[in-house]
């Protein structure tokens, strides 16, 4: 099931909605946060500081959730083409499993 096959949503509010979805049902779920940012900061002499913050490793899923004591990890794609070049990146013992387990019909 892609986004563009959800009335026109975006990944971000597609991310949205399964997560408001599990909380609702009493799930408990956290969207992870993946890549790196910009910190910026002054020294204590005046110089001006930019580092970067690492976050999850690219390739994290997006959602992790537990449903009745079952843990879900979810990456959310908002087309096809996508989730087949996410399910390449994924371990081949894992792939057909990936392929299995999309939401994509």
């Amino acid at each position: 099931m892609s986004a563009d096959n959800q009335n026109g949503m975006t990944e971000k509010e597609l991310e949205t909605s399964i997560i408001e979805y599990i909380r609702r049902i009493g799930g408990y779920c956290v969207k992870i946060q993946s890549g790196v940012i910009p910190q910026s900061y002054f020294s204590k002499d005046g110089n001006h500081v930019v580092r970067w913050i690492h976050l999850a490793p690219k390739g994290t899923p997006d959602i992790f959730a537990c449903i009745e004591g079952k843990f879900l990890a979810i990456e959310v794609k908002k087309n096809e083409k996508e989730v087949l070049r996410w399910i390449k990146g994924v371990d081949p013992h894992s792939q057909e499993q990936a392929r299995q387990h999309s939401l994509i019909r």
